[in-house]
């Protein structure tokens, strides 16, 4: 039966190659067309001015106006190739938390080039995938000039905030987008941003995103929260935040320094992580200066 629906699988992803008229390497086509799945890939695309070049992106990439009128493809973890054919590409760029093994071998069956991106959690993670990327796009010069100006804002931002007296202490909460409410651990790109903004997170002995009860929340009080822009959106009759257990036993909450982040900012690690780390830290002078 899997040999079955195998052979079924491949004959249905040949049908679509012939009737969308699959842009395939050695097909004569003017220009590349990318697919591009991850904002942090996406925002090197725009900075090396190579977006004219993409005729498909994911869903959730905080670019507006530069890929109005691009398809989009929605879902966070693709699973399916077909949508991804159908758009004709010569390649497919995709974030590896947003992919699966399966889709791989979809897109290997029918010859589509596809470079997958790991996760990027430090400077020298965004320089690497910076070059990747001017070598795919044939625009290492440009790159280059990317990767040191990346460098140079990284330096001076974390300048700025490395010696802040008072640190805030607090920590990131996941919420919205029906799932449940998870506080992000020591090991999570947001603990990262809150201390290199002059914060200080509290969940050290968590790792990764987890639950935490009421009693851990409250035990934690925390004096700031922070949380995804869907956190702190009216989800029918309440806020998703408020429903986390012990939230409203927090000095986060009765001080009102409940802080939703833009979205953009907290995917992965990237050429706007100093865009980020410059947000926090003005939530962090704000509340040293209520103290």
């Amino acid at each position: 039966m899997t040999c079955l629906f195998e052979l079924l699988r491949r004959m249905a992803l040949a049908a679509l190659i012939l009737t969308c008229g699959l842009v395939l390497p050695g097909r004569a086509e003017q220009g590349e067309r990318y697919i591009v799945i991850g904002g942090a890939v996406a925002e090197i695309f725009v900075a090396l001015e190579a977006d004219g070049e993409v005729v498909g992106v994911g869903g959730g990439i905080p670019l507006e106006g530069r890929f109005a009128d691009v398809p989009v493809i929605r879902g966070f973890r693709l699973t399916s190739a077909e949508n991804l054919l159908s758009l004709r590409p010569t390649k497919i760029l995709i974030a590896g938390r947003q992919t699966t093994p399966g889709l791989i071998r979809q897109l290997d069956d029918v010859g589509m080039p596809v470079e997958v991106f790991d996760y990027t959690m430090t400077l020298d993670d965004v320089q690497a995938r910076i070059m990747r990327l001017g070598d795919i796009l044939n625009r290492r010069q440009e790159a280059s000039k990317l990767a040191e100006k990346t460098a140079q804002e990284w330096g001076a931002v974390l300048a700025d905030f490395a010696d802040a007296d008072a640190r805030p202490k607090g920590l990131f909460v996941l919420s919205g987008g029906g799932r449940g409410n998870l506080a992000a651990g020591h090991d999570t790109l947001v603990a990262q941003l809150i201390q290199w903004a002059g914060g200080e997170n509290l969940t050290t002995m968590i790792e990764g995103y987890k639950p935490l009860s009421q009693e851990a929340m409250a035990g934690f009080a925390p004096e700031f929260i922070l949380t995804n822009m869907e956190g702190l959106e009216p989800a029918g009759n309440e806020v998703p935040l408020l429903s986390a257990p012990g939230i409203r036993l927090t000095p986060a909450y009765r001080h009102e320094a409940l802080i939703a982040v833009p979205n953009g900012l907290l995917t992965e690690a990237g050429i706007r992580t100093p865009e980020a780390v410059r947000f926090l830290a003005g939530h962090m002078a704000r509340l040293r200066a209520a103290q």
